[in-house]
């Protein structure tokens, strides 16, 4: 890691506090015409999103209308 990210995880805790957790979940309201052209259409209803830290995955609860 480069000295700017180095001083960035030892500002908040250090490497051993990173790697105490696993899994980062948010609640928000997407929109934005990109979701639409993609055939998810959008509402102000709050969606759950898990964001795993360590894994090249995430997950998106309550996604798009009630066909998705």
């Amino acid at each position: 890691m480069g000295n700017l990210i180095n001083n960035i995880v030892e500002a908040y805790g250090g490497l051993d506090r990173w790697n105490q957790f696993t899994k980062l979940r948010v609640t928000l309201i997407s929109s934005g015409r990109l979701f639409d052209l993609r055939g998810f259409p959008q509402d102000p209803t709050p969606r759950e999103m898990s964001i795993y830290l360590h894994e090249q995955r995430e997950s998106l609860q309550s996604f798009g209308g009630p066909r998705h």
